[in-house]
This record gives C-alpha cells, sequence and structure tokens, in this order.
C-alpha cells in the first residue's frame, strides 16, 4: 500500500480504488469499501484491516489537473542554430508541450529551431486533454547567398517577414 498522488480533471470525479480481499476498509470521509468516487481534489486516506487484524493505511494526493491555456510564445530569432521558443501558459495541470503536437517533451522551452510557423500546443498529463493551438513564428535569414541562377541559393530572403506587416 504505497502512497500516491495522481490528478483530478476540472469538473470531473474519479474512482479511487485500493485492492480487494481486506476484511474491512475505512476512508477518511467515512466510506467503507474498497472504492470511493470523489470530485474534489485533496488528500484521501484508507485504512485497510486484513483476517488477521493487521492494518495498515494509504494515502492518495489529489492535484487539480485540467487543461492549459498558452498565453505567449517568446521567441529568440535570427540566431541560426540558437533559435527558441518559450511557451507561456495557465492552468492546474502537470503539462506537455509541443510544437506541432507530435512530439512531446516536459519542458516548455524549444531549441534549435528552423525558421518557419509552428503552432504550440500544451496536453495535461492526466489525460485532462490538449490546449488550443498557439500560433509561433520563428524569423530567421540564411548566412550566405550565391547569386549565380543555379537554383540554390540564388536570393536572399529572411523566411517568415511578411508575417510583421511594418517590417521591410
Amino acid at each position: 500500500l504505497q502512497d500516491v498522488t495522481t490528478g483530478l480533471c476540472d469538473n470531473s470525479n474519479k474512482d479511487l480504488t485500493v485492492d480487494s480481499g481486506f476484511s474491512s476498509y475505512l476512508w477518511n470521509t467515512g466510506a467503507t469499501t474498497n472504492t470511493i468516487n470523489i470530485t474534489s481534489a485533496g488528500e484521501y486516506t484508507v485504512t485497510v484491516t486484513n483476517a488477521q487484524g493487521c492494518q495498515k493505511t494509504k494515502k492518495i494526493i489529489v492535484k487539480p489537473s485540467g487543461i492549459a491555456t498558452i498565453t505567449d510564445a517568446k521567441v529568440t530569432n535570427f540566431a541560426g542554430a540558437e533559435n527558441t521558443v518559450t511557451i507561456y501558459y495557465i492552468g492546474n495541470g502537470d503539462f506537455q508541450f509541443s510544437l506541432g503536437g507530435n512530439d512531446y517533451q516536459d519542458n516548455p522551452v524549444f531549441t534549435g529551431l528552423e525558421a518557419g510557423t509552428y503552432w504550440a500546443v500544451a496536453r495535461d498529463k492526466n489525460g485532462c486533454g490538449t490546449s488550443a493551438s498557439y500560433k509561433v513564428y520563428v524569423l530567421d535569414y540564411p548566412r550566405f547567398f550565391t547569386p549565380n541562377n543555379d537554383g540554390y541559393n540564388d536570393t536572399w530572403k529572411i523566411k517568415n517577414l511578411d508575417t510583421l506587416p511594418k517590417s521591410s
């Protein structure tokens, strides 16, 4: 009966269960079954008693959890291999982050990014859901150009500059 920590999604309920097979159960809520249904975060304990009268108590810490809201993204542009995006967010929960919705990481900082358009998302590790996508632009410029009409690097253009309407 190891202590555990789990999450409870906003506006939902959840069953907390301990193994069956004990002769009695007593939860700090007053329940006497091996499963209780909860609707709020908090600390729950259950004391189980076996047929020989031995008792053991298990603690279950339930943390609030929900869907994140991405509020901003700070971009370090024009840094070549050092381009970064840092995602800022609010919300209860334990989150993972992605720029594209495929590969997720625990850290909201992404490094080594190429110029382009990215869709930042955050998902709750407890399965409560995924945030709305947040559009992020990373700007950079080619470090060289070779205007020799061979079709490679013939022009020099800052990718995504058109996303900044006051720039030229």
